[in-house]
């Protein structure tokens, strides 16, 4: 109802329960994209997460494809609710993309495979909003367990998560591991 209040006839939807696509001509402005998401929000009365991208016409498919590529993305890596567009994940993206740099950079936490409790304390110490003493609240650990954990990651990948290229190595290992791996040949 309130995509078809904002948009018309201009605006298309293909929406389920879980999710969907909407196509709209592209705004002269990009808050007015902004806006039309938290209005849907708002008549959701839940969060939306969305991604958008452009494309001319005979491009549709392709830039379809894209959009719910990077909406996936955004939403295994724990972004925020809101609108993504490609240019914020441009990285995310294309180190999604099959291949032997992805493959590469996914091995790194090949050595947390057996541990799970590793992954997840990974994950809440790179996305940066969480103290160890949060992270172990979070955990409902000690956080002397947290410092070890995090010790013991960087001891299993050989990658230092307290400097700016360890956690950008790891952080690049994560959003990779994203994916599957390339199937082999």
């Amino acid at each position: 109802m309130e995509l078809a209040h904002r948009c018309g006839s201009a605006g298309l939807s293909r929406l389920s329960g879980s999710d969907g696509t909407i196509l709209v001509p592209e705004p002269r402005e990009e808050s007015v994209l902004d806006r039309l998401l938290e209005d849907l929000s708002a008549a959701a009365r839940v969060p939306l997460t969305a991604a958008t991208v452009s494309a001319a016409r005979p491009e549709l498919a392709d830039a379809a494809c894209r959009a719910h590529d990077l909406l996936e993305i955004a939403v295994l890596l724990g972004q925020p609710s809101t609108l993504h567009r490609f240019r914020d994940l441009a990285a995310e993206y294309q180190l999604t993309r099959p291949g032997p740099a992805r493959d590469q950079l996914a091995g790194v936490l090949d050595p947390l495979d057996g541990a799970p409790h590793l992954m997840l304390t990974l994950r809440l110490h790179l996305c940066g909003t969480y103290g160890r003493r949060a992270i172990a609240r979070r955990l409902g650990i000690h956080a002397n367990t947290v410092e070890y954990r995090l010790k013991r990651i960087a001891s299993l990948t050989g990658l230092d998560l307290f400097t700016l290229p360890g956690q950008w190595k790891l952080r690049c290992a994560l959003t990779a591991r994203s994916r599957p791996a390339t199937p082999s040949a």
